[in-house]
């Protein structure tokens, strides 16, 4: 990987299983993508080196007899294979890091006619990352803070954001939580949706005609009157922030007039949100809209239906409200 930004390291701390049942605290640095480099013991000592070629068959990999002491070595892939035959577990495919490619046929292809279906990362290893095989979440760097805070502090330490912006789903999905917040995003995380989230102060649309907007989120306004110190309803705010907080883009065509730009999930936050209303907005854009887009890819169902002020998608009030009532908990009990 003849990349400058690799001589970026990232430090981090996992327990991974050595045998059957000895456990050892075990620290790994890895490369800019999320290659594993080496593997050390917490006084230091390096138990396992790896070396990868440009596609990832390990070369050079020292372990201790003969063992990998974790096999999550490429791009935190699953390594599989043996050094000349080189077969990533990638969770929803088998990659073939000696040609390349997958084994078996992207079961999103027909998003991305222009590329083949056996293809890894769009043919661009040294640019792009696909963490599962199948697709990305991608957080803006300014977001992450948001979307941690909705969670309790014992669980954040298992949300790694790579450098560029995705989440180390193997992590992730390996720990269990009884946090509804944190099961929300691993159940977006597995899904076969890109979501990508943002605070800006615009936002790019499709209307439903197929031409390309840009729409300023310029309404914002504190009123105190509004403020609510406990959560008794989706709507429910802790801040007495008011305006144009958020937005999710949903594909396809809506009976707003205002889609995602393309098959992606987009959402976008206002960036003058507090601390606590950007989480909040979390919940609401992607533990809501798009969390309930995700299970039934149907618009209509997925966005509030109020003719009277009154939302009668009950669905998507109750996805709101419990992650509300859990993010406005964790932040105040973090704080």
């Amino acid at each position: 990987m003849l990349r400058i930004s690799l001589l970026f390291f990232f430090l981090s701390a996992h327990f991974y299983s050595l045998g059957v049942t000895t456990s050892k605290n075990y620290v790994t640095i890895g490369y800019y993508l999320g290659s594993i480099a080496t593997i050390s013991d917490k006084n230091g000592s390096i138990l396992q080196t790896n070396r990868y070629l440009s596609g990832g068959l390990p070369q050079t990999a020292m372990t201790v007899n003969d063992r990998f002491i974790d096999n999550h070595l490429y791009c935190s892939m699953q390594y599989t294979g043996t050094h000349s035959m080189g077969f990533y577990d990638n969770t929803a495919r088998i990659y073939d890091a000696i040609l390349t490619r997958f084994t078996t046929q992207d079961p999103l292809s027909e998003k991305y006619p222009d590329i083949s279906p056996y293809a890894s990362r769009a043919n661009n290893p040294m640019k792009y990352v696909d963490r599962d095989g199948r697709k990305f979440i991608i957080v803006d760097n300014i977001a992450q803070e948001a979307l941690l805070n909705t969670l309790p502090d014992e669980d954040k330490p298992f949300v790694q954001f790579y450098e560029d912006g995705t989440i180390n789903s193997n992590l992730l999905l390996l720990h269990k939580s009884d946090s509804y917040n944190y099961q929300c995003l691993g159940e977006i995380e597995k899904a076969q949706d890109i979501v990508t989230v943002e605070m800006n102060d615009h936002y790019n649309y499709k209307n439903n005609s197929g031409r390309e907007l840009t729409s300023d989120i310029m309404d914002y306004n504190i009123e105190n009157d509004y403020i609510e110190t406990e959560i008794t309803s989706a709507y429910s705010n802790t801040t007495g922030e008011t305006g144009k907080l958020g937005i999710a883009l949903l594909p396809g065509l809506g009976l707003s007039n205002v889609n995602s730009v393309d098959y992606k999930i987009h959402v976008v936050l206002n960036d003058k949100l507090s601390k606590e209303g950007a989480a909040a907005n979390i919940s609401h854009e992607v533990f809501g809209h798009s969390l309930l887009y995700i299970r039934t890819h149907n618009r209509y169902q997925s966005g509030h239906i109020a003719p009277e002020f009154v939302d009668l998608n009950y669905k998507l009030v109750n996805l709101i409200y419990r992650s509300l009532k859990e993010t406005i908990n964790n932040i105040r009990k973090n704080d």
